[in-house]
């Protein structure tokens, strides 16, 4: 081996140390950064007079299988978390410090009813009467109410969700280009590269986005059932009500200005939860309230016309609600017949009976122990719609468990496969120090050398 060829050799030996050593020290102070994959020097043979090494870059430790893994598990997570915060919201328009006030309020009505039965002359048992309707009317309208403003929160989260979502996906149609720059240049777009990731993570979170990577190194992600980024194009989404259920919509817009309604194709994510609250839950249980309602209110109704007050009047509803169930529990109040006129409660069941009769007033107690509507007591009724919200509530609040432990399994796994391992960088720091210098001695030794042997010339 010629003296130049040890001097080539050495330096090469030094450059690639410290290539090895950058490369290390790189995924070192990145051990802890969210999102950071680790990477590998690479390096090649040198043949020649004596064969040597060459840094000639690095390798990111992708693993695209564990990351689907990561991003799946975050849409699921991210859905049912939205559920679970809505649906607990929805939960405390019924409940508060637990108890009901709607059925409570109900029972009190009830127990004046009973006790108008014991002396139906009593203005003060009659003005109770109207006192408690009026509070169980307007229960009833805080309750459809409180299910509105829930409703309208959740049309402004998604609205919110939406313009970060926009912001994201054009974050991701830059990065693509820029990545699929730098690998055509040969350049390192590791950074780049932890950067998408880590957006499409967040994306799979907000609306269970997922990518592919293409063969230029471009990315291509998927939610709402099509391709929200192709490369460097990127489709924008936006929301809106359906005039006629106002139901949540979100619509996909193209580069090119082509919208079209996507709703159905969210299958997970914050916002696939989000719109099945919406859509789905909310309705249901707002149903069901105005069912109620209109229901107690006929059935109260029907048993107080068909008795004489004590004015003599007859045919008097205590309740006003709507010819539909539609929008009962928003609009019920105390007939204004009845309301400013306790006498026209109709506790007797024939004009003979007044002033002491009491057999209506029995019968208006005793609605309390029948079935109303489709079946099942007042209270009982009130008790399912609780019921169910809380069912709902706790079967999203076991799914966020479940998917806050599946998503933990995943992010290990991604860890493993593409994390820093911390005792192999030390190990591997040290090797690439020993490297070096060993190849300075190899130089320092060359350089003495050849030296010597330009001395001996001279």
């Amino acid at each position: 081996m010629s003296l130049n060829s040890l001097l080539y050799l050495s330096n090469d030996g030094i450059m690639a140390a410290q290539g090895g050593l950058n490369v290390t020290g790189q995924n070192v102070t990145n051990a802890s950064t969210p999102g950071y994959v680790q990477e590998n020097p690479i390096f090649d043979t040198v043949q020649g007079t004596a064969s040597g090494v060459v840094f000639e870059g690095a390798s990111r430790q992708a693993n695209q299988y564990t990351l689907n893994g990561v991003v799946t598990q975050s849409g699921l997570l991210g859905q049912s978390t939205s559920e679970s915060t809505a649906l607990t919201a929805v939960q405390s328009v019924f409940s508060q410090n637990g108890s009901t006030p709607l059925a409570d309020d109900m029972n009190a009505l009830f127990k004046a009813f009973q006790d108008l039965s014991g002396d139906a002359g009593d203005s003060s048992a009659r003005q109770q009467v109207l006192a408690q309707g009026q509070t169980l009317a307007s229960d009833f309208n805080s309750a459809s109410a409180g299910l509105a403003t829930q409703s309208s929160n959740i049309v402004q989260q998604i609205g919110g969700l939406l313009g970060t979502t926009n912001q994201q996906l054009q974050q991701l149609g830059t990065l693509n280009v820029a990545i699929e720059k730098s690998l055509a240049l040969g350049q390192d777009a590791s950074s780049l590269q932890n950067q998408r990731e880590q957006i499409l993570t967040q994306l799979g979170t907000s609306i269970g986005a997922k990518g592919i990577v293409n063969a230029k190194g471009g990315m291509t992600v998927f939610a709402g059932g099509m391709a929200l980024v192709d490369d460097s194009s990127v489709t924008s989404l936006s929301a809106g009500q359906d005039p006629t259920t106002g139901n949540v919509q979100v619509f996909a817009t193209s580069p090119k200005g082509a919208k079209q309604e996507i709703t159905n194709g969210f299958q997970s994510g914050n916002l696939a939860g989000l719109i099945q609250v919406h859509n789905t839950e909310i309705p249901s249980v707002n149903s069901q309230l105005d069912q109620v309602a209109f229901d107690f209110a006929n059935a109260v109704n029907s048993v107080n016309q068909s008795g004489v007050g004590l004015d003599g009047s007859t045919g008097n509803k205590l309740f006003d609600v709507p010819a539909t169930a539609t929008g009962a529990a928003h609009s019920i109040c105390l007939d204004p017949a009845v309301a400013n006129n306790p006498n026209a409660i109709a506790a007797s069941t024939t004009a003979g009976g007044l002033p002491a009769g009491n057999d209506n007033a029995v019968a208006l107690a005793q609605i309390s122990e029948q079935s109303i509507g489709a079946g099942g007591t007042p209270t009982s009724r009130i008790a399912d719609i609780v019921g169910n919200v809380g069912t709902l509530t706790e079967t999203a609040n076991n799914s966020q468990t479940l998917y806050t432990n599946t998503l933990s399994q995943a992010q290990t796994m991604q860890d493993s496969a593409t994390g820093v391992n911390m005792q192999q960088e030390l190990t591997n720091l040290t090797k690439f120090q020993n490297a070096y210098e060993a190849s300075v001695r190899v130089l320092q030794t060359a350089n003495t050398l050849m030296s010597d042997l330009m001395t001996a010339i001279t």
